[in-house]
């Protein structure tokens, strides 16, 4: 173990009718530190798009889950998305 997977992109879309500053990205769930995400510190505009890195580093055999959710400075929130991953 102890490998790390290429980076996946996940895709946030703010369909809300304000720009959305995203505080926090929280990974909870069944393996929260088999997941590492790198994202900017971001304001997402109305209609706009965020990319975020999300790469699976697994450091025992088997499948992994997670969730992944984003927390705005307004007090709102986003997701989960579901993460998963199989470490070899």
């Amino acid at each position: 173990m102890g490998g790390c997977s290429a980076p996946e992109t996940l895709t946030f879309r703010n369909a809300q009718g304000r720009p959305l500053h995203i505080r926090t990205v929280l990974i909870t769930g069944h393996a929260p530190f088999a997941f590492r995400v790198r994202h900017p510190d971001a304001t997402v505009e109305p209609g706009a798009t965020f990319p975020m890195q999300v790469s699976f580093t697994p450091e025992v055999k088997g499948a992994r889950f997670a969730n992944l959710t984003l927390q705005f400075a307004d007090g709102s929130s986003a997701g989960p998305a579901q993460l998963s991953g199989y470490g070899r």
